[in-house]
């Protein structure tokens, strides 16, 4: 973690949410994936509405989806690392 919160990628993002991904930790819950899931909705709705192409966005709802499909409605958004190890197989 050293590598990455004391370097040029300090932020509060990292200070925080690093160690939460390394242990496993999903809580405590600051913004669950459900309303994530939902403001990103309304993102894609005003970008299609002003012809904004948001690729990474879709890329991003679909693994909300699949994290909400997986029960993981209520995690905090650490949980999305939860979600890529699982799809790489690195978690039973």
């Amino acid at each position: 973690m050293k590598i990455i919160t004391e370097t040029v990628f300090d932020s509060a993002a990292y200070r925080v949410y690093g160690p939460m991904i390394a242990q496993s930790r999903y809580e405590p819950l600051a913004f669950p994936l459900s309303l994530v899931l939902k403001d990103l909705g309304l993102v894609l709705f005003a970008a299609e509405h002003a012809a904004v192409p948001m690729p990474f966005a879709n890329v991003l709802r679909d693994q909300l989806s699949s994290a909400i499909a997986r029960g993981y409605q209520n995690f905090d958004e650490t949980a999305l690392a939860r979600i890529a190890a699982e799809n790489a197989g690195l978690t039973s």
